[in-house]
């Protein structure tokens, strides 16, 4: 009787120390890579769409954005035009915008972030004096002009280890060149950017 009553207070000591065990390793599980904090930034090459014209551009683009939850983030988008030829219809471009994302995430354990976002910004962009809507002696030389802009970007990233991820946006941009002969001139465009994104923690949180 002796015995039974001594095992009996040993399988129960055993089970509370085991499932104290357990609730300090879930209470040290990782959220996850995105945390409230990270800074996330990257560079890649975008092709667009012109929406008014047969055009595709070609740009050198790049973000940094802070993530002050886990559902709001202020993200800057740059781009700079790196395709020029007769045929297009900017001689130069450069677009710049800042604002506010919202994320979408079914659980704080999730590494995989879909998101969308408004960016107000401008651009600085010229007219290719050899285009198709103006004659070619019209205009001798470019004439670079700075507009108000808007980007409405929606994506998605997966983030496969704490320092980089594999993101992929879409971002919608409106503008208009104005102040130069023949115009004014809508330009916006359809922007896809992919590639790979570098991430660093800035609070000291609880991830792998």
């Amino acid at each position: 009787m002796v015995r039974a009553i001594i095992v009996g207070v040993s399988l129960i000591v055993g089970s509370t120390l085991l499932a104290q065990n357990e609730g300090k390793m879930m209470v040290m599980q990782p959220m996850s890579y995105i945390q409230p904090g990270m800074i996330n930034a990257s560079a890649t090459f975008s092709p667009s769409m012109m929406l008014n014209r047969s055009t595709t551009n070609y740009y050198l683009s790049g973000f940094a954005e802070y993530h002050m939850s886990s559902k709001v983030s202020v993200r800057s988008d740059n781009f700079f035009l790196t395709s020029a030829s007769e045929e297009l219809f900017f001689d130069n471009a450069f677009r710049s915008y800042i604002g506010a994302f919202y994320h979408f995430r079914k659980s704080q354990w999730s590494n995989w972030d879909k998101y969308i976002g408004i960016q107000p910004g401008i651009c600085y962009s010229a007219r290719n004096p050899y285009g198709d809507d103006i004659q070619t002696f019209a205009l001798l030389e470019a004439e670079y002009r700075l507009s108000p802009s808007m980007a409405i970007t929606a994506g998605t990233s997966f983030y496969v280890w704490k320092y980089f991820n594999f993101f992929a946006n879409l971002t919608y941009v409106k503008s208009t060149l104005s102040g130069v002969q023949g115009g004014p001139f809508k330009t916006d465009e359809l922007i896809f950017s992919a590639g790979l994104g570098f991430q660093i923690q800035t609070k000291k949180n609880s991830i792998r």
